[in-house]
């Protein structure tokens, strides 16, 4: 099992906390804002939030911290994730 957490601001300035797992050959993500008290499953994950744990993932695998074959599996999840209809 492989997690990954990032934090970003929303547009109203407030902190967002996200994480992401991979476990058995998927990935799952949760996210929630400061000011709750529980993490939210995010399914499926939102583009933006890909293409951010993709930035992640191959930072992590140069550095020999994380296996390519994640590198490319969020590749596809990400090239499906520009497929999806807006608002899916």
């Amino acid at each position: 099992m492989r997690w990954h957490e990032w934090r970003d601001r929303t547009d109203d300035g407030e902190l967002r906390l996200v994480r992401a797992v991979h476990h058995g050959g998927i990935w799952r993500a949760e996210a929630r804002l400061r000011s709750e008290p529980e993490f939210t499953a995010l399914d499926p994950i939102p583009l933006e939030d890909l293409e951010t744990l993709l930035g992640i993932v191959e930072d992590k695998y140069r550095r020999g911290r994380a296996p390519h074959e994640h590198v490319v599996q969020l590749q596809g999840l990400v090239e499906e994730a520009e497929q999806r209809p807006p608002g899916e």
